[in-house]
């Protein structure tokens, strides 16, 4: 019976969905988050926009609660299903919220995600000690043999800016980059800028100054 009783707890925290904790995400209400996960709400909780606790908590600079939602298990990159396709990460850089930004680093947050826009957090990022943050990550992004999707490779791109064009890939930017619509490749193809196949992130040891 235990067992049976353990079990059924179990499926039953993983498939709670609570509109109320993301409306407590949002407060910074810890002592209702905290009761609401004690009875068994998923941290992956979801409003009817499809933003989830821990995007409510990054977007309002809720600090202690995103420590509380990570610790409860939140998909530290999951995404709005709202059209925008934001992680926690992107919102907590355009609030520029270096705390938040550093906890989600330290969740193992993947600053490389782009969102509908094509942009990662790094690029959305205000303030200067956030964009010095994602940067870093960015760059640890690379020195692990991955690119990153650059929708300012795409406008580049678009404008004919082969200088722009190499900076960026020089920098790790994915060549395949898109902006929610379009992606460089085509863009460059379309103007027919002149971007040497062989720049290519994995060939570059370290970072243009591009993104400084």
């Amino acid at each position: 019976y235990v067992q049976s009783t353990l079990s059924y707890v179990t499926q039953v925290a993983e498939t709670a969905p609570s509109t109320e904790l993301t409306v407590a995400a949002k407060q910074g209400n810890l002592e209702l988050a905290r009761e609401l996960l004690r009875r068994f709400a998923s941290p992956d909780s979801t409003d009817e926009a499809g933003r989830a606790a821990l995007h409510r908590a990054a977007k309002y600079k809720r600090q202690a609660m995103v420590r509380l939602l990570l610790s409860a298990g939140a998909d530290v990159d999951r995404l709005t299903d709202d059209g925008h396709a934001n992680t926690a990460l992107h919102l907590a850089a355009t609030q520029g919220d270096a705390s938040c930004v550093r906890r989600l680093l330290a969740a193992r947050a993947d600053a490389a995600v782009a969102n509908a826009a094509g942009m990662t957090p790094a690029q959305l990022a205000k303030g200067d000690e956030c964009a010095a943050l994602l940067r870093q990550a960015l760059r640890e992004t690379v020195r692990e043999g991955r690119s990153f999707p650059s929708a300012h490779l795409v406008a580049a791109a678009a404008t004919g800016d082969t200088e722009a064009c190499r900076r960026e890939l020089r920098a790790g930017a994915d060549p395949d980059s898109a902006d929610g619509s379009l992606t460089a490749r085509y863009m460059r193809n379309t103007h027919e800028a002149s971007i040497h196949p062989s720049i290519h992130p994995s060939i570059h040891p370290s970072i243009h100054p591009s993104l400084h």
